[in-house]
């Protein structure tokens, strides 16, 4: 069973990453210490920065998660207007609808047709505790919430269901505008961080191409290399930083 607070990279996913990380981190050593051992020592921070993208991966699937979790609550409210529909017959018309709405492989309509598909072989089994089954392992509170809900109020007070579903269905709405419109402000100031970022990297190549010998002192002398290794540690250390405070990937 899928465990959605982790990512697995696939091979090429993971050769591309490693790649893509070590050139940058070898060309970025190699730029502030001008020195073939140094640029390779700086390689030992590519697990890290595969391991923030994993992260970021991990945040990116929960929010694909949650968005298809607002249409099935959409379409489970709609599903259960109808007076006497069960919780079982909502479930399987909203998943229905979610086939067709939803491209092909998606996680939230495999779930569902694999709760379903259990649901149907083994009768004693109760689609609201697979529901749970399968909302523990996504991490996402909203899910959980809701399916410990929905088995409260069938154990409880059945006809109270379609009201939690439409009181959860306007909640996850209104969560994923919030989320919405933070992504929009967030995208707007990805550009000028990008560029501030590139700032100080860029600033070291103009001046080792142009004033070589002024810059020599910093790649000749042991203050020099302190000094670089200072500053390549604060780039990247204000580089990650910045990353997890305007990454829209971030924002859940």
């Amino acid at each position: 069973m899928r465990d959605y607070n982790k990512y697995q990279f696939s091979l090429s996913q993971m050769t591309l990453w490693l790649l893509c990380d070590s050139a940058a981190m070898f060309a970025m050593g190699y730029l502030f210490f001008k020195s073939i051992v140094l640029a390779a020592a700086a390689l030992i921070a590519v697990p890290f920065f595969v391991k923030l993208q994993k992260a970021r991966s991990v945040t990116r699937q929960k929010r694909k998660l949650l968005e298809t979790f607002r249409m099935f609550i959409c379409s489970l409210s709609a599903a259960m207007s109808g007076t006497g529909t069960s919780v079982e017959r909502a479930v399987r018309e909203a998943h229905s609808e979610l086939s067709q709405m939803c491209p092909s492989g998606d996680c939230f309509v495999s779930e569902l047709e694999n709760i379903l598909m259990t649901v149907d072989n083994n009768r004693a089994k109760c689609i609201e505790n697979e529901f749970e089954t399968f909302a523990l392992r996504t991490g996402l509170q909203d899910i959980i919430d809701f399916a410990h809900v929905l088995i409260s109020c069938r154990r409880s007070n059945a006809a109270s269901i379609p009201r939690i579903v439409r009181l959860t269905s306007s909640m996850i709405s209104d969560k994923l505008d919030i989320m919405h419109e933070t992504k929009i402000v967030i995208s707007d100031n990805k550009t000028e961080f990008f560029i501030l970022m590139a700032a100080p990297s860029a600033f070291l190549a103009f001046m080792n191409a142009t004033m070589g010998s002024f810059a020599e002192v910093l790649y000749s002398s042991f203050i020099g290399r302190i000094t670089m290794a200072a500053i390549m540690l604060i780039n990247i250390g204000c580089f990650i930083y910045g990353l997890k405070v305007i990454d829209d990937d971030n924002v859940l």
